[in-house]
């Protein structure tokens, strides 16, 4: 989704041609497993595939374009607590690999696994200070936000 880069419209068509070839096996794996797609979230040459994670937050396997051959898989996992104004967040390594639909298929689902594997309390970041949430926010809309998001099949 564009945030604002007037630029953008001329590199969406590459980005778009770069990942014509791969659409089916990424939107397949969405519904396999019943994850949101966002594809250029801000601007970002990445789709994400994101989800409720069972044990609170979001989830997110993402996909993204490294240079016109290659591509890397990678997973997060946040979680924002409303009463301390703190995101939480665990991160994967990138896995780089070819424009293979084969190799994709196997490093998505790794990366799905793998985020869903998770114990909960074991972040690699957390980030203070959102207390602009309680400004914009009740708790209950807060906590909506991420009802928003679906259940993930896996």
């Amino acid at each position: 989704m564009p945030n604002g880069d007037s630029k953008f419209s001329k590199r969406l068509e590459p980005l778009e041609e770069f990942f014509r070839p791969i659409e089916n096996a990424l939107t397949s794996f969405a519904s396999r497993h019943n994850l949101r797609v966002q594809k250029y979230y801000h601007e970002s040459p990445s789709w994400i595939f994101t989800f409720r994670h069972p044990q609170g937050g979001i989830g997110g396997v993402e996909v993204a374009r490294e240079n016109d051959d290659s591509l890397s898989v990678r997973c997060r996992w946040w979680y924002d607590d409303y009463d301390k104004r703190t995101r939480f967040i665990k991160n994967s390594k990138d896995a780089s690999l070819p424009r293979d639909t084969d190799a994709i298929n196997v490093e998505m689902e790794k990366a799905f696994g793998l985020v869903l594997s998770w114990e909960f309390g074991s972040w690699d970041e957390h980030h203070e200070g959102y207390g602009q949430w309680s400004k914009t926010f009740t708790k209950e809309q807060f906590d909506a936000l991420c009802e928003a998001y679906p259940k993930p099949s896996t």
